[in-house]
């Protein structure tokens, strides 16, 4: 799984990843980084009521989060191998949702992988 991983960096430069969303329109995403916590630890937070208000597309909700999760890394001082992720589920409803079950998997795969990984800055 490591190999893949390094491999996928590789090909797809997650480091130079850039979102166009936060410069034409900032603030306007359901997730971010809100600041750090006492361990120094990237604190970053999703709201999915947000979400559904903004109506992102999938593409560009994976390109946020790979830019804000190196962006989080970035900002890791030396020591600093973790961060923490906050997901808001406030008024989030299966009843009245809109998202898409391609969504659904894509949110579902996205809390999955950064829940359990562990990034060790050099």
């Amino acid at each position: 799984m490591m190999r893949k991983d390094v491999q996928w960096r590789q090909e797809f430069r997650p480091d130079l990843t850039d979102c166009k969303n936060c410069h034409n329109q900032p603030g306007t995403h359901s997730l971010r980084q809100i600041g750090f916590d006492e361990a120094g630890r990237p604190i970053i937070y999703a709201s999915f009521c947000q979400a559904i208000s903004n109506r992102n597309m999938s593409n560009d909700a994976v390109t946020h989060l790979i830019y804000t999760i190196e962006n989080a890394i970035k900002s890791m001082k030396s020591g600093v191998t973790q961060w923490v992720f906050v997901i808001d589920c406030t008024v989030t409803s299966t009843l009245n949702s809109i998202l898409s079950s391609k969504d659904l998997t894509i949110k579902q795969s996205i809390v999955s992988t950064t829940s359990l990984f562990t990034y060790e800055k050099s």
